[in-house]
């Protein structure tokens, strides 16, 4: 497998991400897919999205739950982990109360 550099991986996932936005609808509408599961397949996707935007973000630090601060390039596995969920967590939040589009840069 050759090296596909990080930008180019968000920028796939982000195109798919649009796809399914597109596309779901219509199967969904001809009985092609269940709603449920075009609503998990949508928010899988969205999560990939979130994580790539995470990574690609220049280095930075984050609050870690237990109270610290941690560079964002020096997190364990597990730090990484729950620092994207919580930022899942504060999207799904944002996007309930009206936010619209909360993508960083959009």
């Amino acid at each position: 497998m050759s090296f596909v550099p990080l930008s180019e991986q968000l920028r796939c996932a982000r195109r798919e991400l649009a796809m399914r936005r597109n596309v779901y609808p219509k199967w969904v509408a001809n009985g092609k897919m269940k709603q449920e599961d075009a609503d998990r397949e949508i928010a899988g996707m969205q999560a990939i999205v979130l994580s790539l935007e995470v990574l690609s973000m220049p280095t930075t630090h984050v609050h870690l739950e237990d109270g610290g601060l941690e560079r964002i390039d020096q997190l364990t596995l597990e730090q990484a982990r729950q620092v994207i969920a919580r930022l899942c967590d504060e999207l799904q939040t944002m996007r309930r109360e009206g936010a619209g589009d909360v993508r960083p840069g959009v």
